[in-house]
Formats: C-alpha cells, structure tokens, sequence
C-alpha cells in the first residue's frame, strides 16, 4: 500500500486481500485535500476502496504553507495516479462539494484538490462525470439533507458488497461518500457505457 493511501481492510497486523480486478470499470471518488475516498467497481459491483491522505507538516518550524500544500498536492496526484494505474477504469464518477464552506482556508484546500484530481484524470484520458453532494445523499437516501450515517446506511442497502471492504476506522465516510457519487451516476451515459463495454 502506498504511502498516503488507507485500504479498507488494513490496519497493524491485518492481511489485506489482493483486489478483485477491476480493469475497465468505474472508479468512484469523494475529492478532498487532507481525504479523498475512493471506491472501484467491477460492472457495478465494488471490488477495491480506499482512502487518499495528506496531512499537514506535524513540524511546522522553517515550512512554508505554500511548501506544505505543494506537497500534499504532489502526494494527492501520485497517489490517485496508483489507484487509476491498479484499476484502470473506463469512467470516473467523482464528488465535487460546491464550495458552501464559509473558510478561506478550506475553499483555498478544496480549489488545490480538485485542480489536481481534474489535472491527473485529464492526463490519464479518463473520461469524468461530476456529482455534488447533495446529489449524493439524495442517491442514497431519498433526501438532499441526511447525515453521514444516513448516507452510510443507504450505501450499503444499495451495495451490500461495499461493508467488508469499508475501513475500520471514522474516515469511512469518504468512501461512502465516493460511492454514493457513483449511486447518484450509475444511471447516467458515462457510467452505463463504461460498465457494458
């Protein structure tokens, strides 16, 4: 496992399975600069989750700010770059939030992730279609507000599959938020077309 990333069943002394392939599926993704969750799906069943760290310089002492995010950006793209070259998907459903956030800190984090997530998707020549969070929650629970445990649950109503593969630690929510991205698309051309071919 790469350095940044977090696989569902992973922790001290757990064995994480190898992948079913999911080569020429879906890859779902919740965008975020310190988390990005990830979900890989194999004609619409996931096969692989994960979730994308970047943490801040614990030692701040002689580190530029600007040094720090150009670093968290770097580790965001050759991470998500591992999981594009391990996958190889067909199509990519991510969650884009919409800016509701009063912070010039978290706006500023936020315009950093989605810049490179678009730049590394465009490169690798994925096609992409884009979902808000509200089109999430309403996928997954019929209601544009519902919690994160809400959402949680009606992922796994809609994807069973996805429980065993979940990491068992709090940052499951990006990947239940990256899945329920894709339940709000896979009705949609991009991911129909990826999952028949």
């Amino acid at each position: 496992m790469a350095p940044g990333s977090t696989r569902g069943a992973s922790g001290p002394g757990v064995a994480v399975p190898a992948p079913a392939s999911s080569a020429g599926g879906v890859l779902a993704l919740d965008v975020g600069f310190a988390a990005t969750g990830w979900v890989a799906f194999a004609r619409g069943v996931p096969v692989d989750c994960g979730v994308i760290r970047t943490e801040k310089i614990a030692a701040k002492r002689g580190v530029r700010v600007a040094d720090d995010d150009a670093e968290r950006c770097a580790l965001l793209a050759r991470e998500l770059r591992a999981v594009l070259a391990r996958h190889q998907p067909r199509a990519i459903v991510a969650e884009l939030p919409t800016g509701g956030s009063l912070s010039a800190r978290a706006v500023r984090a936020m315009a950093l992730s989605t810049g490179v997530v678009v730049a590394v998707v465009e490169v690798a020549g994925v096609p992409v279609e884009w979902t808000t969070p509200m089109a999430g929650r309403q996928a997954a629970t019929g209601r544009k507000a519902a919690t994160k445990n809400d959402v949680r649950a009606g992922v796994l109503l809609a994807l069973p599959d996805l429980e065993p593969l979940l990491p068992r630690t709090g940052i499951w929510e990006h990947v239940t938020d990256a899945a329920a991205a894709y339940l709000a698309a896979r009705t949609g051309p991009l991911v129909r077309m990826a999952e028949r071919a």
